[in-house]
């Protein structure tokens, strides 16, 4: 009795018919949107990456997060059928174009595509970091000066100016590396004050160092 029942249960257990049309429906579907969501994407990185150029980072991001509302449009435009769309698909489509759009926008505000950060740049007394505002103190008539200055595109000049003068360029000693030699503390209390000035190649604002610099008697 068993083994009929079994064989009755076996013979009323069929897989259900693949439907070919659904399946290549779905999968065409899927393509479109994933195609829009690049293009969607890609359009909300450019509107980014101008606004940030324009100095409004803030602004930048939340376009792009604002973008995501406008998916639902790109798709019906593009003739994406969406009535079978459940909540889930939307959210899971709206991640996709989250994240597409900030690799995009990451990706174009750096080197080779742009570079919109300004150099780093540290000032060095005899050897020693000052900040900028800073007072060193030297025991000799002269100080070496050295600056490391660092960019993602590259720098294009370090320059040093000595009491207000015209800025003169430091030598390059390395290939993050500037020096300079100045002289002419002759007495006991002379004073210098000194502006190291970097930039970039891609034309970002310049970053500057000030320091004063006094020649004191040695300890």
């Amino acid at each position: 009795m068993a083994k009929k029942k079994r064989k009755e249960e076996e013979e009323e257990f069929s897989l259900p018919e693949f439907n070919e049309e659904e399946f290549l429906r779905k999968e065409i579907t899927g393509a479109k949107v994933m195609i829009v969501i690049l293009l969607l994407a890609i359009i909300a990185a450019v509107v980014s990456y101008l606004l940030t150029r324009a100095g409004v980072v803030i602004v930048a991001f939340f376009a792009g997060v604002a973008a995501i509302f406008l998916l639902k449009y790109f798709l019906r435009f593009f003739k994406v059928d969406t009535s079978k769309f459940e909540r889930k698909d939307w959210m899971g489509h709206g991640f996709t174009f989250f994240f597409a759009w900030l690799a995009i926008w990451v990706l174009v505000m750096n080197v080779p595509f742009a570079d919109v950060t300004s150099p780093s740049l540290a000032v060095f007394v005899d050897g020693k970091q000052y900040a900028t505002g800073s007072d060193a103190f030297i025991y000799s008539s002269y100080a070496i000066i050295d600056a490391t200055a660092t960019d993602n595109a590259g720098i294009k000049e370090v320059r040093i100016s000595v009491n207000g003068a015209n800025p003169v360029t430091m030598q390059q000693v390395g290939i993050t590396m500037w020096t300079y030699n100045l002289t002419g503390f002759n007495n006991i209390s002379d004073g210098k004050g000194i502006t190291v000035i970097t930039e970039d190649v891609s034309g970002n604002p310049p970053i500057s160092v000030q320091l004063t610099i006094t020649r004191r008697p040695p300890p």
